[in-house]
């Protein structure tokens, strides 16, 4: 298995997203819909994915959920991948679309989306074998929240060579060959702040002092109304 890893990854707009979705390939969809989310205070929460922002790229997409370290199963997918793929992926494991030697490699791979957390981009092939022709396919998946805001969901998308058939034959078919490379972000990002958290310029704003009641003159006294 090739493997990398990056640092920081770029951020675009909301409107960057929204000019270039139409017309773009569902991962490159997915992924710049995805940091349009991230750009306004981190990684996104499963309930802010909303279908029309994806609308394009919506039947090749899947959000899948951690339900243990190394569990990983799908939750939402779309009807064009679950055909390409050749069987109903809701409430499958992510390793069932992977041959039983890569799937040790994914186990590398998958805490690294959750913990980091870290965007995961796959290329995938699957092997010619029985008269099938090989496949080849990429595939990413972004770091989501959960309701209780822990990174236990991604959004992902896979798409097969365009110039391939589909993955599915007479029997589902799985990925025998995978490259991984991950790009690690922070988990939240601050709108707005300076990369250097210098102090931000005082303008005219003054630092602020702490309060003083102010004292009564000498000059006055208390007199009590009742005597």
């Amino acid at each position: 298995m090739s493997f990398a890893q990056d640092e920081t990854v770029g951020v675009v707009s909301l409107a960057a997203h929204r000019k270039g979705r139409n017309g773009t390939r569902p991962l490159a969809q997915v992924d710049a819909y995805w940091h349009a989310l991230y750009s306004q205070g981190g990684i996104p929460v499963r309930a802010d994915i909303s279908p029309r922002g994806i609308e394009g790229a919506l039947q090749h997409c899947f959000v899948i959920e951690r339900v243990a370290h190394h569990v990983v199963r799908f939750r939402v997918a779309g009807h064009a991948l679950c055909d390409q793929i050749g069987m109903e992926l809701r409430g499958m494991p992510l390793s069932a679309l992977f041959s039983p030697p890569t799937r040790e490699q994914l186990r590398t791979v998958l805490p690294a989306i959750f913990e980091q957390p870290a965007l995961c981009h796959l290329e995938l092939k699957v092997k010619g074998d029985s008269g099938q022709p090989p496949v080849s396919a990429r595939m990413i998946m972004l770091p989501l929240r959960g309701h209780t805001g822990a990174i236990t969901h991604a959004l992902g998308a896979i798409e097969v060579n365009p110039n391939a058939e589909a993955i599915a034959g007479p029997s589902p078919r799985r990925f025998d060959e995978m490259t991984a490379r991950l790009q690690r972000v922070p988990a939240r990002v601050e709108i707005g702040a300076r990369p250097d958290r210098a102090e931000p310029a005082q303008g005219i704003a003054e630092r602020a002092r702490p309060f003083r009641p102010a004292r009564a003159p000498r000059h006055l006294r208390l007199i009590d109304s009742d005597t």
